[in-house]
């Protein structure tokens, strides 16, 4: 690991847009940093430098996931060398201010790529990446199960300094008798979930005979099966749900709910279909997305999916709120469109959708852009608002009372709904060219931070630009909060702390409350009841408590 101060960055503090009158108060978003990495772009065809995952804790900072085959790859004043086609990979700790805490620098014999990054209470990461020949991930040292020909997976953890405290494999055995179809096999982590308890989440596809997790030895009985692997909070294998599948499939999301309970969204296609313990598909060349609800011990509980025409529709992001409800987003190029009662219609190439689920899968509400546009990401905030991230190829695209107008090639956005699907804002990122976003949401510190690769990106006045499209950005955005009642902060007291039980609080007329854990993510919403919150639920640990856009921290004993 590489640790620097890193003084030197491209970061610059924007101008912020209008004020939207909707808001109760006088706060308005602005851009307030942009990093960008800049790469030596390779002649090698197929090179790319991207980012995968972003991930934020309750003191604002960032942890950025990304991947780079190109020669050199410079961070700040930190120049890496040598990745060359078989990849790179980093993992990046930003504090709030943009500056670079700290960089950890992976790389294998073949090939290294991460794919998602997630934390629990204790500020720890969790990540899933795959690799090809030989991967020494800080001393722990993997090798494909037979040749490096396959493509094989690990799942790992870190401490928030980026020092590993485990890391297991995850690897597939071909057919010996057939070298053709040995050549494809795979085995891909695409995302990973933690629920409460820290036990953690794996799914991704696998093509081959046999998938071999741990001790665990799982038959591969489609093309590409899809795989759901539960591990404990040491990285032993728990269990393994598998889904026949022999169509194509897009990659697949995961999110974990109060519970335990776990979700599985993504999307299939082709002339095969997709099988969920009995619960057929797809087939006939159709095109579908679906959301799946497994129990904490793999049960599964129900299935609800959209299409199953011939035209596109694609899955590219989940997200769950405090109250358990889901959410997922995409694009589709469907005439019309059912999810549930709701039918979209669209008249462009493809056109972006977010839809709302409770957690017995069924629909309550579903919008979709009116633009020929993708929606990305989907996040959710402990105020109850849902942020989405995308690009678009319109010549405008209008999210509620604003209207953004396209710079040339593929612009992006965040933009802000509330818990009803209504938008509040909207933001761009402008120029000619911006490509495979990501975005994480911080309610805590009232920001949202995006990253991606870029051509030509333009951040309110400020404008980058790079020879090619490998140079990689980071962005803070703030972000205006949801309206609540007011309280008096200069009577605000929280007792007692640590807390066992019952945590008091004074000086606060009846108002609504959030406890975040130290990655900024909500585990509790609630309404104060006679100034006092049951924390009895919450495991050991430090959070956040927001009243009103007021943090205080506690710790739970």
């Amino acid at each position: 690991m590489k640790k620097n101060p890193y003084k030197y960055m491209k970061k610059i503090t924007l101008l912020c847009l209008a004020i939207l009158g909707i808001y109760n108060s006088a706060t308005a978003q602005e851009w307030n940093w942009v990093f960008s990495a800049q790469a030596v772009e390779s002649t090698q065809v197929g090179s790319y430098a991207a980012t995968s995952t972003i991930i934020s804790d309750a003191g604002g900072n960032v942890y950025m996931n990304c991947t780079s085959t190109h020669p050199s790859i410079t961070f700040g004043d930190q120049t890496f060398t040598g990745a060359s086609w078989i990849g790179r990979n980093f993992l990046v700790k930003f504090d709030s201010a943009g500056s670079i805490t700290w960089i950890q620098d992976t790389d294998a014999t073949d090939m290294i790529a991460t794919a998602s990054l997630v934390s629990d209470p204790s500020g720890n990461l969790y990540s899933t990446g795959e690799f090809m020949g030989t991967y020494n991930h800080q001393g722990f040292i993997f090798n494909n199960v037979e040749d490096n020909l396959a493509l094989n997976s690990f799942i790992s953890k870190l401490d928030n300094n980026g020092i590993a405290q485990w890391a297991k494999h995850i690897g597939v055995i071909g057919n010996t008798e057939n070298e053709f179809e040995n050549i494809n096999r795979f085995v891909r982590a695409y995302d990973i979930a933690i629920d409460p308890t820290g036990n953690l989440y794996v799914c991704g596809q696998m093509n081959g005979v046999t998938g071999i997790f741990g001790n665990l030895s799982v038959p591969i009985q489609g093309e590409s099966d899809t795989f759901i692997a539960k591990y404990d909070n040491n990285g032993n294998i728990l269990w393994v749900k598998t889904v026949l599948n022999n169509g194509y499939q897009g990659w697949r999301k995961l999110v974990c709910d109060s519970s335990g309970n776990v979700y599985m969204a993504g999307s299939h296609a082709g002339s095969a279909s997709i099988s969920f313990d009995g619960t057929v598909l797809g087939g006939n060349a159709t095109s579908l997305t679906f959301l799946v609800k497994y129990s904490t011990d793999g049960n599964l509980l129900w299935v609800q999916s959209h299409g199953g025409g011939t035209q596109d529709i694609f899955c590219n992001s989940l997200a769950i709120d405090a109250n358990n409800n889901i959410y997922t987003a995409g694009y589709f190029n469907y005439p019309s469109l059912a999810f549930g009662d709701v039918v979209l219609t669209s008249t462009h190439a493809q056109e972006g959708f977010v839809v709302k689920y409770n957690n017995n899968g069924n629909v309550l509400w579903a919008k979709s852009s009116g633009a020929y546009d993708s929606f990305n990401n989907v996040k959710t905030g402990s105020d109850g608002a849902v942020y989405l991230l995308g690009n678009f190829w319109s010549e405008q695209v209008v999210f509620g009372e604003t209207t953004l107008t396209n710079e040339g090639g593929t612009n992006g956005y965040v933009t802000k709904m509330d818990t009803d699907g209504n938008y509040l804002f909207a933001e761009q990122i402008g120029g000619e060219g911006h490509f495979e976003s990501h975005m994480t949401v911080n309610q805590a510190t009232n920001s949202l931070y995006a990253s991606g690769r870029y051509l030509d990106a333009r951040f309110g006045e400020q404008t980058y630009s790079a020879d090619t499209m490998v140079d990689i950005f980071l962005a803070k955005l703030t972000i205006p909060a949801l309206s609540t009642p007011s309280f008096n902060a200069s009577k605000q007291a929280l007792y007692p702390n640590p807390a066992k039980d019952i945590l008091n609080i004074t000086g606060i007329d009846n108002a609504p409350f959030y406890i975040s854990d130290l990655m900024g993510r909500t585990v509790v919403q609630g309404q104060m009841s006679k100034n006092s919150i049951n924390v009895s639920l919450l495991p050991q640990g430090m959070y956040l408590l927001s009243i009103n856009g007021k943090s205080t921290k506690f710790i739970k004993e």
